[in-house]
C-alpha cells in the first residue's frame, strides 16, 4: 500500500539545509506533499482548528512541534485516534525517538536531526509503509527485537502463570512480533513458555548482528 503523506514545516531554512546534505528534494516525491514555510503553512496551521477534516486525504501528518500551541496538538493527536492515522512530530527540543499508540492511531516523536535523516530518504523511497524505518532506519526490526527480548527477559524475573491475554497486555509487544514468535493458543502461559519464545528472540538477534 502507498501511503499518503504531509509535511508540515515552518522553518523553510532548517529544511534546506538538512535536506542540502542528504541530497534530496522533498518535492520529488510523488506520495509526499511538503508544506514549508510562507502562506500555506499558515494555512494548513489554521485548519487544525476550524476543519481538522481537511486533513483527510492524509494517511500520514508529520508536522514541527513547536510550531504548535499545545490546543492544537491536542485536537491533531484526537483527530489519528479516531480516524487511525500516524501523526508524527518532530522538533529540536525532542530528546529521543518514541512511537506509541494514541487509541486507534500511532504518534511517532522525534528529534528535528533524527527526521530529516536517511531515515527519511529510506521511509519515502519505501513508499512509507512502514513508520519504523522513519524512527529507526534500516535497522528497525533488530531495534524491536533488542526492545522485546529486554522487556521478556525482565518480565520473567517476577513471572507467575497467567492467561495468555494478559501477558499479552503485560508486555504490550508489536503485533508482528508476537505473530511471529508467539505460537501458542489461549490458555495459561508458563514461565518455560516465555523463556523459549525468548530464547527463539535472541537466536535471530545474532542472525541480524551477523
Amino acid at each position: 500500500m502507498i501511503n499518503s503523506i504531509l509535511l508540515i514545516e515552518d522553518r523553510p531554512n532548517r529544511q534546506r539545509i538538512f535536506t542540502q546534505d542528504l541530497k534530496i528534494d522533498l518535492n520529488d516525491f510523488p506520495i509526499l506533499k511538503n508544506i514549508c514555510g510562507g502562506d500555506d503553512f499558515y494555512l494548513y496551521k489554521e485548519k487544525i482548528s476550524s476543519e481538522i477534516a481537511f486533513f483527510g486525504a492524509y494517511d500520514i501528518i508529520i508536522i514541527h512541534r513547536s510550531a504548535l500551541t499545545p490546543e492544537e496538538r491536542a485536537l491533531l493527536r484526537d483527530y489519528v485516534d479516531v480516524k487511525s492515522k500516524i501523526l508524527v512530530f518532530f522538533s529540536g527540543g525532542i530528546s529521543y525517538t518514541l512511537l506509541q499508540k494514541i487509541g486507534k492511531g500511532q504518534l511517532l516523536t522525534v528529534s528535528s536531526e533524527d527526521f530529516y535523516s536517511e531515515n527519511l530518504v529510506l521511509f519515502l523511497n519505501n513508499s512509507g509503509e512502514e513508520i519504523l524505518e522513519l524512527a529507526f532506519g534500516k535497522f528497525w526490526e533488530l531495534n524491536m527485537l533488542v526492545g522485546a527480548h529486554e522487556k521478556i527477559t525482565f518480565y520473567i524475573l517476577k513471572y507467575t502463570k497467567k492467561p495468555l491475554s494478559v501477558v499479552l497486555d503485560d508486555l504490550d509487544l508489536p503485533q508482528w512480533i508476537i505473530d511471529k514468535y508467539v505460537k501458542m493458543e489461549d490458555g495459561m502461559v508458563e514461565k518455560d513458555q516465555l523463556i523459549a519464545i525468548n530464547k527463539t528472540i535472541h537466536a535471530d538477534i545474532k542472525k541480524k548482528l551477523g
